[in-house]
C-alpha cells in the first residue's frame, strides 16, 4: 500500500464532519493536553489554538507549564519538526488515555425516575459566572428547560453544588428533586430538553462513514497483509477518538429516554466488533 492510499484514507478520517470541539470541559488541562495528543501531535508553537477552560481562554503560559508537568510523569515527549516544537504522547500518555476513555464510557446507575433539577438567579453583575455555570452544567449533561432551570435524570446535584461553592455562587442555586412534571411524558420532557435527534444521527453518520472507510481500506491489496491490519487498527483508533468527541456532547441519558434503536448504543457496539 502506497503511502498516499494510506494519507487519503486517513485524510477522509479528519474530515469527517463530525464534531471534534466537543471537550470534557470538567477535564482539567493536563487532561485536555491528553487528549488532543491521542491525535497523534500537537504543534506547541501556539498552543491557545487548541485550548480553552470553562468559559475563559487558557492563557498560553498555563499550557507551557501544563505540558512541562506532563512532559515530568513521562506522559509525553517533544520533538522538532519543520523547525517547530510538537508534542506526542509516549506509551504511559496513551494508557492514561484508555482509562479516561474507559471511566468516560462507564454506564451510569440505573434510573430511579426522579429528576434533578437546578433552579439559579444569579445577578448581571456576575454574568460571566453564570455563563460559566451554564456551560459547566452542559459539559455535565444537563439540559435546559429554561435558560436558568435545568434538568438531569442523574443524581449530579453534589458535583453542581461543589462548583457551585467554587464560582461563590452557591446563595444564587437552588437545587430540587422531581418525581415528575405534570402532563408531560419522560421521552417528551427529553426530547423538549436534549437534541436527542441529533446525536442519533451523528452516532448514526459515523457508523456509516467508518463502514465506508473501512470497506476502502480492505480493498488496497498493494501491500503485506500487516500492513493493512495497520491501517485497520489506526481507522478503529480514529474511529474511538470521532465516537468520544460526540460521545461528551452526549448527556447518557437512560434507555427509558431514549428512541428505540439508539444510535449511540449502536455505535458502541460497531466499535467493539470493528476489528
Amino acid at each position: 500500500m502506497s503511502t498516499t492510499e494510506k494519507s487519503t484514507i486517513l485524510h477522509h478520517t479528519a474530515e469527517s464532519g463530525i464534531d471534534r470541539s466537543g471537550k470534557n470541559i470538567m477535564a482539567t488541562l493536563k487532561e485536555e493536553l491528553l487528549v488532543q495528543l491521542e491525535e497523534g501531535s500537537v504543534n506547541i508553537l501556539n498552543p491557545y489554538h487548541y485550548f480553552s477552560r470553562i468559559g475563559e481562554p487558557c492563557p498560553p503560559r498555563t499550557i507551557y507549564k501544563a505540558v512541562s508537568r506532563l512532559e515530568e510523569k513521562g506522559l509525553l515527549k517533544k520533538f522538532n519538526n519543520d523547525k517547530k516544537v510538537h508534542l506526542r504522547l509516549t506509551a504511559k500518555g496513551r494508557k492514561i488515555i484508555n482509562e479516561h476513555r474507559a471511566s468516560d464510557r462507564k454506564p451510569f446507575p440505573s434510573w430511579d425516575h426522579k429528576w434533578r433539577i437546578i433552579i439559579f438567579d444569579i445577578p448581571e453583575e456576575k454574568k460571566h459566572l453564570r455563563k460559566m455555570l451554564r456551560r459547566f452544567l452542559i459539559s455535565i449533561g444537563f439540559g435546559k428547560v429554561q435558560r436558568s432551570v435545568w434538568i438531569s435524570p442523574h443524581d449530579l446535584q453534589k458535583t453542581v453544588q461543589r462548583y457551585a461553592d467554587k464560582l461563590n455562587l452557591s446563595k444564587y442555586i437552588y437545587l430540587m428533586t422531581a418525581d415528575s412534571f405534570r402532563g408531560i411524558p419522560e421521552r417528551e420532557m427529553a426530547v423538549r430538553c436534549w437534541n436527542i435527534e441529533k446525536l442519533h444521527q451523528d452516532y448514526l453518520n459515523l457508523i456509516e462513514q467508518y463502514k465506508k472507510l473501512k470497506e476502502e481500506a480492505k480493498k488496497l491489496k498493494s501491500g503485506p497483509s500487516s500492513e493493512n491490519n495497520d491501517l485497520l487498527t489506526i481507522l478503529k483508533n480514529r474511529l474511538e477518538w470521532d465516537y468520544d468527541s460526540i460521545l461528551l456532547r452526549d448527556p447518557r441519558l437512560p434507555p427509558e429516554l431514549l428512541p428505540n434503536q439508539w444510535g449511540g448504543e449502536k455505535a458502541r457496539i460497531y466499535i467493539n466488533q470493528f476489528i
